[in-house]
């Protein structure tokens, strides 16, 4: 259900990697440093400046009278912004070229189109906010292992984004509709369903679908991101508290068309452990009852042969009964 990538694409595979975690850390960096600076006069005395823009807005910060201590950092924030700006230029470049060695060599097989989505995500400053899980999580655990998955396994035309809604979000909307407005920046077709206020479909009929955890009789917890009208609204799905409660699990993913993102989901084991135990719900539909024991099966196979370090025994957030499903392993 899976091959191994042929040792001559190893190395590419791993520059990939390299290449986009370093370009990823130069995003950062001059995000770091996006504020312009500027001598501005107020009165009789001259201040230091710094602005940006934000969702379209020009914000603009005091940063004291002008001084010594301003001058020097104005001096130290002036020359950090312009190395920023060299490094990422450089690195852009490099991603540029690596995006057409991914394509020529195939070394990548995850749909562009959540690829897009999860790259919106990351810029956005969302991604240690939503855990991708479902299939599309195989991507990162093949990734990781240095495999592909068939066809038949990872098939899917939707993304499941997992937030975790017991903490509110210390950032402020990124874009006036919300997570909406963040998605539709990777494509315009986005929209919410009449029907269905938890879902966005695009013009090829790709979904995203937001969910959480179902906080039962607890003290009720926000069902969306930021309050707005325009955004979608996370559905409660029965047992996320597992795989919430769960280690994170990340990794570099390479599209079809060469196209690199993060894929933050959900360890590899409670993916197993959670997929196991959807299999055996008598209420589960059949074919899908079918494909999450197949799921299972294959990626646990996969966590014993090419992910040994981490034991099935360590999954404290399941209950012991799911856990013991594990050790009858594969067919059983």
């Amino acid at each position: 259900m899976y091959t191994p990538v042929p040792d001559e694409r190893l190395k590419s595979l791993v520059d990939a990697h390299q290449l986009y975690e370093s370009y990823l850390s130069a995003l950062r960096e001059m995000e770091r440093n996006a504020s312009k600076l500027a001598w501005e006069r107020r009165g009789s005395s001259e201040y230091l400046i710094s602005s940006r823009h934000l969702h379209g807005k020009l914000i603009k910060k005091s940063l004291g009278k002008r001084s010594e201590h301003t001058e020097a950092v104005y001096e130290i924030r002036i020359q950090r912004r312009a190395e920023a700006i060299e490094r990422l230029e450089g690195l852009a470049l490099a991603y540029q070229r690596q995006i057409r060695i991914n394509r020529a060599l195939k070394l990548g097989d995850a749909p562009s189109i959540m690829v897009r989505v999860l790259q919106e995500i990351e810029r956005a400053g969302l991604s240690k906010a939503l855990r991708v899980v479902g299939t599309n999580a195989l991507y990162a655990y093949a990734s990781q292992a240095s495999v592909q998955f068939a066809d038949t396994v990872v098939a899917t035309n939707d993304v499941d984004l997992l937030w975790d809604s017991r903490t509110r979000l210390q950032i402020a909307s990124p874009d006036h509709k919300g997570l909406a407005g963040v998605i539709q920046r990777a494509d315009r077709s986005f929209g919410r369903m009449d029907d269905q206020i938890y879902t966005l479909v695009n013009k090829d009929g790709y979904q995203v679908d937001l969910i959480k955890r179902d906080e039962g009789q607890q003290r009720p917890e926000p069902a969306q991101l930021w309050e707005n009208e325009e955004d979608f609204w996370a559905v409660k799905v029965r047992n996320m508290d597992w795989l919430l409660s769960s280690p994170r699990f990340s990794s570099v993913v390479i599209a079809a068309n060469g196209e690199m993102a993060k894929l933050e989901t959900v360890d590899p084991r409670a993916f197993v452990l959670f997929k196991y135990w959807l299999s055996d719900r008598p209420d589960r539909d059949r074919m899908k009852a079918r494909r999450d024991l197949l799921q299972a099966e294959v990626v646990q196979s996969l966590v014993e042969q090419w992910l040994p370090h981490l034991p099935f025994q360590g999954l404290a957030a399941f209950p012991q009964s799911v856990r013991d499903r594990s050790e009858r392993g594969p067919g059983a």
